[in-house]
C-alpha cells in the first residue's frame, strides 16, 4: 500500500509523462482552463455521452502453442456506458467478458466474466494543442468468483501523457499503478502492481495509418514471492477508419524478465512472442 501511495503522490505532484490510452479516448475531451487555450462555446449535452465497445486479442506466446494446455489465444472484451460533464467531471462504468482457448484442452476453454469497475474521469491536468496530461480513478468491482473468494479490492490509478511534434511524430505514455487489498492472500498473490505502456508512433499523411513502436514494462509485488518484472517490446501499427473506430496490431518481444508478472514472459527469447490486435468503436 505504501509503494501505491508513493506512486499515486509522486504522479499528481509531478504532473509529467503519462499518456493517453485506450479507454481515454472514449470522450470528448473538456475545455482546459489552461492559458495556453481558448474557451470554447458550450457542447450540446449529446456530445459528453460515453458509449462504446472495445477489444484486446493476443495469440498465446509462441512456446505454449502447440503445447497441450498451453494458451494459444485470449480476448478481453469491454463494453463501457457513461458520462462527461463540461467542466471536465464524468464517470463511466465498464462490463468485461473474457475468452481463453488453451491447446487441446476444451475444459480450459471458455468464456468468463471479468471484473466490472467504475471509473471517476477528472478535468486534464494541462492541455495545450501539443501536449495533454490527464487521468483517472479506477475500482474494480468484486465480479469474479476469485475476487468474491479472497475479497480483493482493486484500485488502479491511469496517468497519461500524449504530445505531438511537427512532422507526424507523436508519443503516448501510460503509467498505471495498482492496488489489490485481501483479506485472504496467499504467498503468490499481487499486492502491488506497477505497468508503463510508452508508444511512438508517425502518421503516414493521406491515409489514416500511423506506424511506430510499443514497449511495456511491468513490475509486480507479491505477498510472500519475489517480485517480478518485465520488459516487452515490438513493431506496432494503428488505422482509423474514421475519429470513431480503430483497430491495432503488434508484436510483442521479451526484452527482460525476472520471476512472476500478470501474463508476462516466462524468459527472454523469440519463443516467448505474441502478436496483439486492439479494436475500439465509441459514439
Amino acid at each position: 500500500m505504501k509503494l501505491f501511495t508513493l506512486v499515486m503522490t509522486t504522479a499528481l505532484l509531478t504532473l509529467t509523462v503519462q499518456a493517453q490510452t485506450t479507454t481515454t479516448t472514449i470522450s470528448t475531451s473538456p475545455e482546459t482552463q489552461s492559458a495556453t487555450t481558448l474557451a470554447a462555446p458550450a457542447k450540446p449535452a449529446a456530445t459528453n455521452i460515453i458509449l462504446g465497445y472495445k477489444a484486446a486479442t493476443d495469440s498465446g506466446r509462441a512456446a505454449d502453442m502447440d503445447v497441450i494446455g498451453g494458451r494459444n489465444a485470449k480476448s478481453k472484451n469491454e463494453a463501457f456506458a457513461g458520462y462527461r460533464m463540461d467542466n471536465g467531471w464524468g464517470g463511466f462504468f465498464n462490463a468485461v467478458q473474457t475468452y481463453n482457448s488453451f491447446y487441446k484442452n476444451d475444459a480450459k476453454t471458455k468464456w468468463s466474466q471479468g471484473d466490472s469497475s467504475i471509473t471517476l474521469i477528472h478535468p486534464d491536468f494541462y492541455k495545450s494543442s501539443n501536449l495533454t496530461l490527464y487521468g483517472q480513478l479506477r475500482y474494480y468491482i468484486q465480479t469474479t468468483d476469485r475476487s468474491i473468494d479472497k475479497n480483493i479490492n482493486h484500485f488502479a490509478y491511469y496517468f497519461r501523457l500524449n504530445a505531438k511534434f511537427e512532422g507526424g511524430h507523436e508519443i503516448y505514455n501510460e503509467l498505471i499503478p495498482r492496488y489489490f487489498g485481501s483479506t485472504k492472500y496467499v504467498a503468490a498473490d499481487t499486492v502491488n502492481y506497477i505497468e508503463d505502456t510508452t508508444i511512438y508512433s508517425y502518421k503516414i499523411d493521406g491515409t489514416g495509418w500511423k506506424i511506430g513502436a510499443k514497449s511495456w514494462a511491468q513490475y509486480e509485488e507479491h505477498q510472500k514471492t519475489g517480485t517480478g518484472y518485465s520488459l516487452e517490446a515490438g513493431p506496432q501499427a494503428t488505422y482509423n477508419f474514421n475519429s470513431n473506430f480503430m483497430i491495432s496490431p503488434s508484436l510483442s518481444l521479451p526484452l527482460l524478465q525476472s520471476n512472476k508478472v500478470n501474463d508476462g514472459p516466462k524468459a527472454v527469447g523469440t519463443d516467448q512472442a505474441y502478436l496483439s490486435l486492439f479494436l475500439q468503436a465509441k459514439l
